[in-house]
């Protein structure tokens, strides 16, 4: 089974050679979106309001690709909802956003491609929007935001993230916006300064945990490329010209 990093830096490269065939189509700011319904009794929901929360996750994605429980998350008493506890047994990855019997599972209500700026500030259901509710019977809705973005200077952008509950951004894998706890949704806007010259990446993780409302904001002040996910007959071909590649080249050497 491909992880999610690994299957990130595999699309990333199909991606770079579809660029270098063709030029890249002008359309509306947008990230490839991937939805979940956390089940309703799920053990890290339905725990008190603790307000905001900062430092639940690592500063760094971990090796899958999702955010990593922190310790201090870990240091909180059981049955708070600060202590994340539905995390993998050996990189401590939250695992809200990976299908599991009983506990997540995948959400096809919301479309793949969302446009940027996104906003959802109430009634974020796993039904839709507004539609239904959360908590008994119906869950909470979570989702994996991500893309690229350009910044062909380096240079600063400005995020907004605002979520009821639990958020994070991370660019280029590392924690820039930090929005955990379970909360009312509040959005302030963040500068991220030190970028890398030119193709950038972006993820942002979102997850409702509570019956008290749902709800996601997020804008920038730049323009997003959603990272197309090859059919799996696409990435066959993909993966044999890769391996043609290197054959062809080691006949050169």
């Amino acid at each position: 089974m491909i992880c999610m990093q690994t299957s990130r830096r595999l699309l990333g490269a199909f991606v770079g050679l579809l660029a270098l065939g063709g030029t890249a189509i002008a359309g509306p700011s947008s990230l490839t979106a991937q939805w979940y319904t956390i089940a309703f009794g799920h053990p890290d929901t339905g725990q008190a309001v603790n307000g905001q929360t900062f430092g639940l996750v690592d500063a760094a994605l971990g090796p899958n690709g999702a955010p990593v429980r922190s310790a201090f998350s870990a240091s909180f008493a059981p049955g708070n909802s600060n202590n994340i506890t539905n995390v993998d047994a050996l990189t401590n990855e939250i695992l809200w956003w990976t299908p599991q019997a009983g506990l997540v599972s995948t959400n096809a209500v919301y479309p793949n491609i969302v446009s940027i700026p996104f906003s959802a500030p109430a009634n974020l259901f796993p039904g839709g929007i507004g539609v239904g509710s959360n908590g008994n019977p119906f869950g909470y809705l979570a989702a994996h935001l991500f893309g690229n973005f350009d910044a062909p200077s380096g240079g600063s952008i400005t995020l907004t993230l605002g979520a009821d509950d639990d958020a994070w951004i991370f660019v280029n894998g590392q924690l820039v916006v930090d929005n955990g706890g379970v909360k009312a949704l509040s959005a302030v806007p963040t500068v991220v300064s030190g970028l890398l010259a030119g193709i950038n990446s972006i993820d942002v993780f979102f997850a409702d945990r509570h019956v008290t409302q749902s709800g996601l904001v997020f804008s920038a002040d730049v323009a997003f490329t959603p990272v197309p996910v090859p059919a799996p007959a696409a990435l066959g071909i993909f993966l044999a010209g890769l391996f043609g590649l290197a054959a062809a080249r080691r006949r050169r050497g």
